[in-house]
């Protein structure tokens, strides 16, 4: 273990206390997807993630020091395909174009209407050193 811990993140944009109760995590255990503590297969996991993307619940990520890097790999390709495709979904209904056309100032107002709310990847021994301390991560209220 580390003797000193990386500085606080910042707070996630527009995060109010309604949305700090909601939060999910997601962790890489032994090469296994657990969301909310559950054993989940990857199938599971998109739709799980495309239904907290959409309630705008904050994600966050966690992996053991057990787990290969492909598995890692796959589990932050999940969360950000997650964001992309209800962006994309936005652009069209919104702009009537695809995400990857839009112009800078409607990709802002894009990622303003559906911001991605996600904490990247702590270790479990990180977070739960974390959470000792006041029950909760960096003010999240988790499940």
């Amino acid at each position: 273990m580390p003797k000193y811990l990386p500085p606080l993140p910042p707070d996630p944009p527009d995060c109010d206390g309604e949305h700090y109760s909601k939060a999910i995590v997601i962790e890489l255990k032994n090469n296994s997807i657990y969301f909310n503590s559950q054993k989940v297969d990857h199938n599971e996991l998109e739709q799980l993630l495309k239904d907290s993307v959409i309630n705008q619940n904050p994600i966050i990520s966690l992996y053991d020091l057990n787990s290969n890097y492909g598995d890692f790999l796959k589990m932050n390709l999940a969360i950000s395909n997650a964001f992309y495709e209800q962006r994309q979904i936005l652009s069209l209904t919104k702009f009537n174009k695809n995400y990857s056309d839009l112009d800078k100032e409607e990709i802002s107002e894009i990622k303003q209407a559906l911001p991605m709310r996600h904490i990247w990847d702590y270790s479990i021994p990180h977070y739960n050193e974390v959470i000792k301390k006041d029950g909760t991560f960096f003010g999240f209220l988790v499940r």
